[in-house]
């Protein structure tokens, strides 16, 4: 074998076990004839198996590894060669045969063979008496305090031998001592938390004889209450009755007013004796001693003061330590005094020979003169000053420690208060930057933009949160989604409800103006796409450019219908007739008219220098822009007679708009433009873009300003003068056009994306849209469901911007309510014809009509665990359903919701979070608790002798100790509900937090409970603060009343219907928030001198940078 091989193998050898090391002490024994240089010395076996606890190590390995050699040591002992030498070498001091080492040995041979299992259940009745036997050893060797009052036998530990062993126990320090020693065979022992040591002079069993030694002590985390022998080196000690006498009298001194006793062990270390019995009770000075060193004082304070005491005492322990050269002796009374003992003088002389200093009672003063080794004491608080010292060198690190921790909580103390006054002056500036930002979102948005985002960068205050919400709403929810590259050309279809954009990435857009999502991309054209119009009749959609085609596409399916080609130039302009029968086409000089149902040429007109076709609305007259600006009539289609010539006095004209009185606004780019009408050219004013209402008495355009981009201007047609303004984004508009109401402005913002802009002008004679009267957000925000008052329900994933939307017809009559259960597989409807339909979202069927109520659903909710389904109406009436089995569960009438006995008009009701109470509000201004299970109590909520408003909605604080309510008039109350579930009252009263004003239709407490969103009837949204109960921003751009909110799960959107049939999802993601509002401003445009003017904008430029916020990349600096 190689050396490096022997190395491994050395180093790979296991550990010698004690079983082993018994075992090689045994063959060396019997080898001694033919090996003398192995011989064992005089008592070396004995000083091994029991000075070093070698045969109570070996029997705790033998339980583990060979339980039947234990079982032959314990049935034939005398076949046992340790237990031989143990015998032998034992002294032969006499009495009780019970108290011998080897004795004592067996009883532990045994245990461990019963810890290990070696005896059946059928030994039990052997079991039974052998543990007689070790019950009487240990009484009879005096080591342990006597009995008080024990209960059953207590231990640790899962061993079944154990176990076992305490079923057949009886009670008493005796039975406990057995367990542990059980324990400490089977290896269930936990290491001690304490241990505190000292040394000690007492007398041996010879008389005349003093003896040295130490006597230490420590707590067990868990174990039997008491104080034992240590179970591995005192299993075989032995002492008189005045040693225990003497124990019994420390124990009971230190442990009679204490409720709660951990286990304790101790153990005696005898110096240069090979006797394990000691006698008389002139250690229990150092029982008491040790006792009080590691539980404390006899009587215990209060249980922080006991804690706090503990903490004490284990740092006494690190920095005290007992004297190596001094040792106690001392009797001690019942009392916790010190008493005198005998044979002091051969103490003192022992302990003298050994360099030892003795602390004793004064009491045996007169037994000895005084002398240096000697320290007389009068009780045990004395003994203890004197046994031990404080170790210098802790001490000093102590109090270095100390210093450095007072230096560091001054130092820290100081840091606190001045990041404290930075964060309030830092919440200051953002609130200051955040009322700003609200005063200017209307009139200079970039500047309202700038404001919130340094209010958030100052610090996420509510006030910061509401301004970043604000801006986001009004600026980037009304901002289609990026193109990345340059629009030309807009488009609103006939209805209003999808807006054509196209541009130079050769593809044209389909986008929902209710949603704000992309319904579509249509793909066909080879360069870029210049024009674009939708049929009069909504079918179709027509779109030209530089590749010199015409692509007609349907609007249904999104298909490509036909494919014009003819024109030798690229083609810049198109338009339709009122009957959508014929499409004009301008390119070059060539001006193109085309039939819609065959798709072929139906005629062709020369205009020198066209560039523009426009149909003008509500006459049939064809209006084509060139050189000279020339009207044809177009009634007798594809005839056309020219019917007047004007000339054009612009340079390049870029854009035309033609109102239905025959009036255009013409665009060019000398920035100037002119009407055109009967009296000739009529000057405007100096304009970038310009377009006509759809009812042609308004005209918008646009003008270069300094901050916040050119606004945009609307006009009166009939006078000139200006009407409103509307900010913009971009510096540089390229296209507008109006929606069909004439309430929405489609602005292209810097080429690149499109705005839609609210005009604030009154809706013009269309089809209404139908009022979503109720929306619900889904599970995780995957789904969200809308019912309106067309009597369907739809449903979408909110996630995916562009997916498409399910829409069923649900309830004649309109929809009322809806909800989705807490999975979001499931959707309840409600309407005015008294039935509630489940709905599975997957299938997209119905899965069961709840067919009870003959008055309208007014409301409907799911429980939080999602098996409960709420039904209400207008009538005061309630019903449960199950919603696994729709079955009917219980139904509550007008007598369990009512006002003090007057109707409540429900209008609203929900589940308590907990989903034990029902909760419903009315128009009669009360909140009204049912328990479900019958048990609770029913209370109400009502202002009785003050102010009664009509409910209109609730919501439940996420909490669910408070209820907020939207009134009629506009105030918000707050219901609290401490003294329904704490104080056990019937009744509580509300507390309006704002006041009346524009009238509340929906409430909803955002998840985390920091917002309240309130929905008004003047098409607004207010955030609220819950906890301050003060404004923090608003959201806008609904076409109508706000009926209906919903928060995403995760608080981070919130979905809004109005009455116009307008659904907006609003962000309320203040990282997102960020994101995009950064990305609207830029980082090369959001700093201007009007800001310097902005109230504590120095000191934000002072302290923080908007480049950190939007991260982006710091400014270059010259070399």
């Amino acid at each position: 074998m190689s050396t490096a091989k022997r190395l491994r193998s050395w180093l790979r050898r296991p550990k010698e076990s004690a079983l082993d090391r018994l075992l090689d002490l045994e063959r060396r024994h019997a080898s001694t004839p033919d090996n003398p240089d192995e011989a064992l010395g005089p008592h070396e076996a004995w000083d091994a198996l029991i000075g070093q606890s070698l045969w109570m190590d070996a029997c705790r390995d033998a339980a583990a590894r060979r339980p039947q050699l234990l079982l032959g040591w314990a049935r034939e002992p005398s076949g046992c060669w340790s237990l031989e030498r143990i015998e032998e070498g034992e002294p032969r001091s006499g009495g009780d045969p019970l108290c011998r080492e080897s004795t004592r040995a067996l009883h532990v041979a045994w245990l461990a063979a019963l810890v290990a299992g070696a005896y059946g259940t059928a030994d039990d009745e052997e079991v039974r008496r052998q543990l007689a036997r070790v019950v009487d050893a240990w009484t009879a060797a005096h080591t342990l305090p006597r009995p008080r009052a024990f209960g059953e036998v207590r231990g640790f530990g899962g061993h079944p031998g154990v176990h076992r062993m305490a079923d057949l126990l009886t009670p008493g320090p005796a039975g406990s001592m057995i367990m542990l020693q059980a324990l400490w065979l089977a290896g269930g022992v936990p290491a001690p938390v304490r241990r505190r040591e000292i040394g000690v002079v007492f007398e041996s069993s010879a008389p005349g004889e003093g003896l040295t030694g130490s006597l230490s002590m420590e707590v067990l985390p868990e174990g039997p209450p008491g104080l034992f022998p240590h179970p591995r080196t005192m299993s075989v000690f032995g002492a008189d009755q005045e040693f225990q006498r003497a124990l019994t009298n420390a124990w009971e001194f230190q442990t009679r007013e204490r409720r709660n006793v951990p286990c304790l062990l101790w153990q005696l270390s005898i110096t240069g004796h090979r006797g394990r019995r000691v006698t008389g009770g002139s250690m229990g000075a150092a029982f008491a001693i040790l006792l009080r060193e590691l539980l404390g004082p006899p009587v215990p304070g209060a249980l922080a003061a006991s804690r706090l005491a503990a903490r004490g005492r284990a740092l006494s322990g690190w920095l005290r330590h007992p004297y190596g050269d001094h040792a106690v002796t001392g009797d001690i009374t019942e009392g916790g005094g010190l008493a005198a003992v005998g044979g002091l003088p051969a103490k003192i002389a022992c302990a003298k020979a050994k360099g030892l200093t003795v602390v004793a009672p004064r009491a045996n003063k007169l037994d000895v003169p005084d002398g240096e080794h000697i320290i007389w004491v009068d009780d045990v608080r004395q003994a203890r000053r004197r046994l031990y010292r404080w170790d210098r060198v802790r001490t000093l690190v102590l109090a270095a420690s100390v210093a450095v921790l007072v230096a560091a909580a001054t130092g820290g103390m100081y840091a606190v208060q001045r990041v404290e006054k930075l964060r309030q002056d830092n919440l200051v500036l953002s609130r200051v930057l955040a009322s700003q930002s609200l005063d200017h979102y209307d009139t200079k948005p970039r500047k309202s933009i700038t404001l919130a985002l340094a209010a958030w960068t100052a610090a996420p205050s509510a006030e910061a949160r509401g301004a970043l919400f604000t801006a986001h709403g009004h600026l980037i929810n009304d901002r289609l989604p990026h193109h990345g590259v340059g629009i030309s050309h807009l488009a609103f279809s006939p209805d209003g409800r999808v807006l054509a954009t196209v541009g130079e990435d050769r593809r044209v857009r389909l986008w929902s103006t209710v949603s704000r999502t992309l319904v579509a991309t249509l793909a066909g054209h080879t360069a870029t796409v210049r024009a674009v119009a939708f049929s009069p009749d909504g079918s179709m959609v027509a779109t030209a450019g530089d590749d010199r085609t015409v692509r007609l596409w349907s609007r249904s399916t999104r298909k490509s219908l036909a494919t014009l080609t003819g024109h030798g130039k690229a083609v810049g302009s198109l338009a339709f007739s009122r009957d959508s029968r014929f499409l004009v086409s301008v390119g070059g000089d060539a001006v193109r008219l085309w039939r819609t149902r065959t798709h072929r040429p139906a005629a062709t007109l020369r205009v020198m220098g066209a560039y523009a076709a426009l149909f003008q609305p509500g006459v049939d007259v064809l209006v084509i822009m060139g050189k000279r600006i020339e009207a044809f009539d177009a009634r007798s289609l594809p005839k056309t007679r020219r019917i007047g010539t004007l000339p054009n006095k612009g340079y390049s004209p870029s854009q035309v708009s033609v109102g239905p009185d025959g009036r255009m606004l013409v665009t060019t780019s000398a920035i100037d433009a002119s009407g055109w009408g009967a009296e000739g050219w009529l000057p405007v004013g100096r304009v970038v873009v310009g377009a006509f209402g759809p009812a042609g008495d308004v005209i918008a355009t646009t003008d270069y300003l300094s901050f916040g981009g050119p606004p945009i201007t609307l006009w009166s047609a009939a006078n000139g003068n200006p009407i409103a303004t509307i900010s913009g984004f971009d510096e540089n508009p390229k296209a507008m056009a109006f929606s069909p109401d004439g309430q929405t402005l489609a602005v292209v913002d810097g080429g690149t994306s499109v705005t839609l802009l609210d005009t604030g002008l009154s809706r013009a004679a269309l089809v209404p849209n139908p009022a979503v009267n109720d929306i619900a957000f889904g599970r995780r925000g995957q789904v969200a469901v809308s019912g309106g008052g067309d009597g369907t329900i739809s449903w979408w994933n909110p996630s995916l911007r562009s997916s498409g939307e399910i829409q069923v017809p649900a309830h004649s009559g309109g929809v009322r309510a809806v909800a989705i259960s807490p999975d979001g597989k499931t959707a309840i409807s409600a309407g005015n014809d008294g039935r509630a339909r489940v709905w599975d979202l997957t299938s997209r069927r119905a899965k069961a009509t709840l067919a009870w109520h003959t008055k309208p659903i007014v409301a409907v909710a799911f429980s939080r665990d999602g098996t409960t389904i709420v039904t209400g109406d207008g009538s005061d009436n309630a019903v449960l359903w199950d919603a696994r089995t729709f079955r009917m569960l219980r139904r509550f009438d007008g007598g369990d919701l009512s006002n003090g006995g007057l109707p409540l008009t429900l209008t609203a009701v929900t589940f308590s979070p907990d989903g034990h109470t029902l909760m419903a509000a009315g128009a009669g201004g009360a909140v009204v608790l049912v328990p479900l299970d019958g048990q609770g109590k029913w209370a109400q909520l009502a202002n009785y002798g003050g102010y009664v408003k009509r409910i209109r909605d609730i919501t439940v604080r996420p909490d669910g100790r408070a209820v907020i309510s939207a009134d009629v008039d506009g105030g918000i109350t707050e219901w609290s509900l401490k003294p329904i579930y704490e104080e056990g009252s019937r009744t509580g009263a509300g507390e309006q937090v704002t006041a009346g004003g524009v009238d509340s239709n929906a409430v909803a407490y955002a998840p985390d409970g920091r917002t309240i969103a309130i929905g008004r009837t003047d098409r607004t949204i207010t955030l609220m603060d819950a906890v301050t109960h003060r404004e923090i921003g608003t959201l806008r751009g609904h076409a109508g009343g706000v009926l209906a909110l919903s928060y995403r799960p995760d608080g981070r959107r919130l979905l809004s219907a109005d009455t116009g049939g307008v659904v907006r999802e609003w962000n309320l993601d203040p990282a997102q928030a960020v994101s995009d509002l950064c990305s609207v401003l830029g980082p090369s445009t959001w700093n201007d001198h009007t800001l310097a003017r902005a109230e504590g904008w120095p000191d934000f430029t002072a302290r923080f940078s908007l480049s950190d916020t939007c991260r982006w990349p710091a400014p270059k600096t010259g070399s």
